[in-house]
């Protein structure tokens, strides 16, 4: 209910101040982060092929320009009014634009939505979970499922090679829900190698998990399986 009156408030502030600028050209953004045209130019409705304990896994838009801006705002000066609108940006992205592959999983009656759990010393740095406030929106049309929680703290991934990644990760995860016999869709703001969520999956598996896959709501696939 307080989410939903927030949300009217905010409507009702935007038509009195008017809509933001888009953060890719400075033209009007009359909802999110972008305009319609910068929008559709970073969308990147990718689907990837299963590797390791990862099923497959999908991403949404092409991280670079506006959003690559945008996400390191975010994880590094804590700027939580960024994700919201990025969160709009989430909750845009029509259906039918989706990967094939990942509509079909989303729509089984018994698959979980779990987040990529951040390192609690970054929460607290921050105030928030990114992941969570990215993809538990409102409008979104699904609920997420913390069922996985972190053993032990690691290092940031953006400055560590492909294979120090998967090292650096290695173990990380522990799962806290039951998950036997489920298909778990895995969601982080950004996929790159995807060491995250190869080491995520594997930790499901090993609880018994069916299926796992994955959904970021960017990515940049040069190295995707890198440093094997």
């Amino acid at each position: 209910m307080l989410i939903r009156l927030l949300k009217n408030w905010y409507k009702v502030l935007l038509s009195v101040f008017g809509p933001g600028k888009c953060a890719g050209c400075g033209q009007i953004a009359e909802e999110g982060l972008l305009c319609g045209v910068c929008r559709a130019a970073l969308q990147q409705p990718l689907w990837l092929p299963a590797r390791d304990a990862l099923d497959g896994a999908g991403m949404l838009f092409r991280y670079s320009g506006a959003l690559k801006t945008a996400l390191q705002k975010v994880k590094f000066d804590s700027r939580r009014e960024i994700l919201e609108l990025l969160a709009e940006e989430y909750c845009q992205f029509s259906a039918a634009d989706w990967p094939g592959a990942l509509r079909g999983i989303l729509h089984r009656r018994a698959v979980i939505i779990v987040p990529i759990p951040t390192a609690q010393q970054r929460v607290k740095a921050r105030g928030f979970d990114i992941p969570l406030v990215l993809f538990e929106k409102p409008g979104a049309g699904h609920c997420l499922t913390p069922a996985l929680a972190r053993t032990r703290e690691t290092l940031p991934q953006y400055d560590l090679r492909p294979l120090e990644r998967r090292l650096n990760l290695e173990g990380c995860f522990a799962v806290t829900q039951n998950v036997a016999g489920k298909t778990v869709v895995v969601v982080d703001d950004i996929f790159t190698t995807g060491a995250t969520m190869e080491e995520a999956a594997k930790a499901l598996k090993a609880a018994g998990a069916a299926e796992v896959y994955g959904l970021a709501f960017c990515g940049s696939i040069e190295n995707y399986g890198a440093g094997q």
